[in-house]
Order: C-alpha cells, then sequence, then structure tokens
C-alpha cells in the first residue's frame, strides 16, 4: 500500500499536483478551493467554447414525505432520516455544491458578490474593440518587465485608496501573471479580490470583470503585451 501510494504521489508531482484540491479545466490548472459559482461559470464557458450545451439544472424530484414522530424514546436523541430528493441526494445539491461546503473557501468570500470570470478569446474581443480597460494588479515591478498592451497598474495592496481613480462607466479587467506564486496557488486571487472592491462600493457588476488566464495565457496566444511602466490611475 505504501509503495502505491509513493506512485501516485509521483504521478501527481509529474504533472505539477503538489497539493489538494487542484482541478484541470483545459489546459488550465486551479490550485485551491474555489467559490461554487466562479467554479460552475468556468465549466460553463469551457463548453461554450467547445461549442457543447450546457447542462440544464437539474430538477429535484419530490420524495416521500416523512411522518415526524411527536414523541422519542425516553434517553435517546429523535433522529430523522430525510429522503434523497435528486439523483445524489444532498436534498437535490449537485456533486460541485456538496464539494465546496467542505472546501477551504472562506464563508464572508463566498457571501460576497464575485466579479464575472472571462477567458482569452473573450479578454481579445474586448482588447480588440478597445472596450475595456484592463488593469494589472500586479507589482509595478512585475508590470514594467511585461503586461498586456494599454493596461494600467494599479497593485491589489493600493486598491482601497486608489479604485476611485477607475472610471465606473467603462468596462474593468482586472488580471494578473496567470502563474501560482502565493501559497493558496490561485492564479487570479488578488484580481477577484479588487473586483469584489469595486462591487461592493457601488460600481456595476456587467462593467467589473477578471480575466482569469492572466498575462501568461495571454503572451502564449501571441497577443499584444508591452514591456516598460505605464501611468498608473
Amino acid at each position: 500500500m505504501a509503495a502505491r501510494v509513493q506512485e501516485d504521489l509521483a504521478d501527481g508531482r509529474a504533472v505539477g499536483v503538489d497539493r489538494t484540491p487542484t482541478f484541470f479545466i483545459d489546459n488550465r490548472k486551479f490550485v485551491g478551493a474555489i467559490p461554487f459559482d466562479q467554479f460552475s461559470q468556468i465549466l460553463n464557458q469551457e463548453l461554450v467554447e467547445r461549442g457543447t450545451p450546457t447542462p440544464a439544472p437539474a430538477t429535484a424530484s419530490p420524495g416521500p414525505k416523512v411522518q415526524e414522530k411527536k414523541s422519542s424514546p425516553t434517553g435517546a436523541s429523535a433522529q430523522r432520516t430525510q429522503p434523497s430528493s435528486g439523483v445524489l441526494g444532498g436534498g437535490g445539491e449537485s456533486t460541485f455544491s456538496s464539494f465546496q461546503a467542505g472546501g477551504g473557501c472562506s464563508e464572508k468570500e463566498s457571501e460576497e458578490e464575485q466579479p464575472t470570470l472571462i477567458s482569452t478569446s473573450k479578454a481579445r474581443t474586448l482588447f480588440e474593440d478597445q472596450q475595456a480597460l484592463f488593469v494589472d494588479v500586479r507589482s509595478s515591478k512585475a508590470f514594467a518587465a511585461a503586461h498586456i498592451r494599454g493596461a494600467i497598474n494599479l497593485p491589489s495592496d493600493e486598491i482601497a485608496e486608489r479604485a476611485k481613480t477607475l472610471p465606473e462607466d467603462h468596462t474593468i479587467v482586472f488580471y494578473e501573471g496567470g502563474k501560482s506564486g502565493g501559497q493558496s496557488g490561485d492564479v487570479c486571487a488578488a484580481s477577484r479580490s479588487a473586483g469584489r472592491y469595486l462591487l461592493m462600493h457601488g460600481y456595476s457588476a456587467g462593467h467589473v470583470l477578471v480575466y482569469q488566464d492572466g498575462l501568461e495565457v495571454w503572451e502564449r496566444a501571441r497577443l499584444p503585451v508591452q514591456h516598460g511602466q505605464t501611468p498608473s490611475p
């Protein structure tokens, strides 16, 4: 058994898995707990890009009514088993709902309104049509090394004091490097945090987006990048 475990660990490391949970969706890797609504959005976007219809939400079939006993045996706590109401049970929740309930995402974050995630194809359309302001939330040093052409730099640790310099009537696309640089392994955590801050302070949900693939995928797609500093907002 120990040998098999070591083999599994070696196989995982070979494909870049060094912690759990780790998800692979097409050629993108996501490490760490992801809020269910964002995970579902990522999957649906991938299905749409592949031309696969997204599945309709499952409708829970009503289960038989359970008669609740009015009295319980002395010295024992009354227990009642709820019937499964769906293919997998759990009150009709999906597999992902059940998984997320035990995940490591903070309760506070999951209750907040989340910015919309977009893929490279959508980001490219917004860029080519000049319909959005791209905002790089990395450090000024990382930004100077390379960034999406025309983007401005607003480091994530300065969002609170400088957020109001961003236009409220314009689509804003937050992005970062696309590589895991933190303990969580989340490649767009800082961008989502910046997006949530704007939503909490009155910005329209339709105007706040997060480019989830980041600069790494943008460069691999041979899309325009530039080097050096660009005036911050």
